[in-house]
């Protein structure tokens, strides 16, 4: 597929890290310490079917400059979105728009690649992974990292001259991080 001689490396391909996929990475004593962690693990609705992670508390920080009063947060309208599009007006102007299940399916992220004409994926989290980091406990997070590098090894098995990842580390536990 290379093109003019030379392959297409995209090296800021995100995924949305979908909680289910991660979690059959999870033994049972795993999962049942996020269980225990109660209201400060949550999940969202996510995009094909499946859920995203929402982790910690989040305050109610729409504020007026100056002001202690609390405003209600802002519409799509007011944040620069339009008809469901994108901020200032940016418009999806290439291919079709990659499917949901690009995040959890590595088959149909290949397909997605095979039409943008992309060689090699950098397969980057997109930060709900890294919310595990304002948890308290260490061993949790590092516990969901490794899950979730487990996930991406199987996720990019298949295609290994075609997706590649990183390492999500603990700058909390270098030591376990560097064993990882």
């Amino acid at each position: 597929m290379a093109r003019a001689g030379y392959r297409i490396f995209d090296a800021d391909t995100h995924i949305i890290e979908a909680a289910e996929p991660i979690e059959a990475y999870l033994s049972a004593a795993d999962k049942a310490r996020l269980a225990s962690l109660g209201s400060l693990i949550g999940r969202a609705p996510g995009k094909g079917g499946v859920s995203r992670y929402r982790v910690g508390k989040r305050p109610e920080l729409n504020r007026l400059l100056g002001s202690r009063e609390r405003v209600p947060p802002a519409d799509a309208v007011t944040r620069g979105l339009k008809d469901g599009g994108t901020p200032w007006d940016v418009r999806w102007q290439g291919p079709p728009f990659p499917d949901d299940r690009v995040n959890f399916d590595s088959h149909a992220r290949i397909k997605d690649m095979d039409i943008e004409g992309v060689d090699v994926n950098m397969v980057l989290p997109s930060g709900g992974l890294a919310a595990f980091s304002g948890l308290d406990d260490v061993s949790i997070e590092l516990m969901m990292y490794q899950a979730y590098h487990r996930f991406l090894k199987d996720y990019c098995a298949p295609y290994p001259d075609r997706l590649t990842s990183v390492l999500h580390v603990s700058v909390r536990d270098v030591p376990a991080s560097v064993a990882e």
